[in-house]
């Protein structure tokens, strides 16, 4: 549990395996979640002004025996309990080995910028790399920490 998106909310990030004869529910257009991959969100490079966004990627599907990093926004005091907090991200390749919650790093904000607010950052290795994951705004991210 941590405060991920900087809102003062408590939100609740879990590491699951779906069920495989519910993937076509998890994966259907209209599912009141996102499904999103964060090493594949765009974050804008910091030195330049103007940038040309890339082209859209396909969506992201969940695949069978994958394991998926669930985030769940929290909304008002009740944070992620409350019955109204349904701003779901279902991330892909992100549920890595020793998930921790953290506070931003010093690269990250080398790298993204100070956030608006406070927030909290996932801390994990994935793929044998250690980095985070954050909340840009729009997204989920990954940021590999040096």
């Amino acid at each position: 549990m941590g405060d991920f998106n900087g809102d003062t909310y408590p939100d609740l990030a879990v590491a699951v395996k779906p069920a495989p004869d519910k993937l076509d529910d998890i994966n259907a257009e209209l599912a009141n979640w996102l499904v999103e991959n964060p090493r594949h969100s765009y974050v804008a490079p910091r030195n330049k002004s103007t940038v040309t966004l890339p082209p859209s990627p396909k969506p992201e599907k969940v695949r069978a025996g994958e394991t998926l990093l669930i985030v769940v926004h929290g909304y008002g005091p009740k944070g992620w309990r409350d019955p109204l907090a349904d701003q779901t991200y279902v991330l892909t390749q992100a549920a890595g080995k020793m998930l921790q919650v953290v506070k931003p790093s010093s690269e990250l904000a080398k790298d993204f910028g100070e956030f608006p607010s406070q927030r909290d950052v996932i801390a994990e290795n994935l793929s044998g790399k250690y980095g985070v994951i954050y909340w840009t705004g729009a997204a989920y991210a990954w940021h590999v920490e040096r």
